[in-house]
């Protein structure tokens, strides 16, 4: 299952080295449950957040073939939050993670590496563990962003200056970025939230 190199050991003294009680722990599989582990007790152990993520880019180096893919695979959800982590990693951790993945499944669908019913079941599984938490890194939505909670005060380029409610849809129509609209400013135009006393006097 594991090659024999020198990740498979660093892997194993990160498992065996001993925590205190005081220690932020995270529980992870020592045999990880895609490659057959179980949730005995005997197969988990706890891991500062820290080595956690450690360990997941090491399963990346000292497997092979669909085992490494499912270990990328794994690796790469290691940067995403759920209801019970909210963990937070550096651009370089986050590119990395995101690399082995893109690299190691590319053209790949869940079914490709976990099989049709495995993979309706991660599914299920993710989009309970993720439901209702903020998606940082899903920059496609930011379209969806609800920016209509503010009034908006908007420059044009031309300096008419006018008020507005629904700031998605200004942005839409006007062919601008709504990510840098809502911090101030995109392709010339410029926009100031309103704070509430001053939305009263514009509302419509």
């Amino acid at each position: 299952m594991f090659l024999f190199n020198k990740y498979t050991k660093w892997y194993f003294a990160i498992i065996n080295n001993p925590r205190t009680k005081t220690e932020v722990t995270e529980n992870h599989h020592i045999i990880p449950k895609s490659l057959g582990g179980s949730n005995r007790k005997e197969n988990i152990i706890c891991l500062t957040p820290k080595e956690h993520f450690v360990c997941h880019w090491l399963l990346t180096k000292m497997t092979f073939g669909e085992n490494k893919k499912k270990m990328c695979y794994a690796f790469w959800s290691m940067t995403r939050n759920s209801k019970k982590m909210n963990r937070s990693y550096s651009s370089l951790e986050y590119s990395i993670a995101r690399k082995y993945f893109i690299n190691n499944t590319k053209g790949k669908t869940y079914e490709d590496i976990y099989g049709e019913e495995k993979s309706q079941e991660l599914k299920r599984s993710l989009s309970k563990t993720h439901k209702g938490v903020s998606k940082p890194h899903a920059i496609k939505n930011l379209q969806n962003r609800p920016l209509t909670t503010y009034y908006w005060q908007v420059t044009h380029p031309s300096g008419k200056v006018e008020i507005i409610e629904n700031m998605a849809e200004f942005c839409r129509n006007h062919n601008l970025n709504p990510g840098n609209m809502s911090v101030g400013k995109s392709k010339g135009y410029t926009a100031i939230k309103l704070d509430k006393a001053r939305t009263q006097k514009y509302s419509p």
